[in-house]
């Protein structure tokens, strides 16, 4: 098949098609390594049956993830997150979350390192467990609760007395 396609190649190269020069070349392209980071994020033990794609296009809807991902199984939930409120984009990563444990492993192995989406190679691992309700209000708290020195200043017509 080498040989044909190489003249194949030599007889169109240099001929005109839509008034453009054809030039053609043999791809030699080599099997790059998978970084350790994604190997290390890709052996999280699995926690729950939410999988996390990374490196997604800003094209891509959730209806694209989801003809993707069906084939291994029945997709609970797609999340796809937003940039700032108006803006209209996702943030390039989506939550994909399965029916059972055993198809999000389906998922995430068929997948490997090397599922593309309009030629970019996604990341895909291991979502981290929900947070609980009392985890949530703890974080939330220590963003808003006033500090003890926030208490004592005072406000007067708007302005901080201190």
């Amino acid at each position: 098949a080498v040989v044909s396609t190489q003249s194949t190649g030599k007889k169109l190269n240099g001929k005109l098609l839509q008034d453009y020069a054809v030039e053609l070349k043999l791809s030699e392209k080599q099997i790059s390594k998978v970084p350790e980071t994604v190997k290390k994020a890709r052996n999280l033990k699995e926690a729950s049956a939410k999988l996390l794609i990374k490196n997604i296009p800003f094209e891509t809807t959730k209806k694209d993830l989801r003809k993707l991902f069906s084939a291994f199984g029945d997709i609970k939930h797609i999340r796809l997150p937003k940039k700032l409120a108006g803006t209209g984009d996702h943030r390039g990563f989506a939550f994909v979350e399965y029916s059972s444990i055993a198809e999000a492993r389906k998922a995430f192995e068929a997948t490997g390192d090397s599922t593309h989406i309009y030629g970019r190679r996604l990341v895909v691992e291991w979502a981290k467990e929900d947070a609980t309700v009392a985890e949530m209000r703890e974080k939330t708290a220590e963003v808003f609760v006033p500090t003890e020195i926030e208490k004592k200043k005072k406000t007067v017509d708007g302005l901080v007395i201190s």
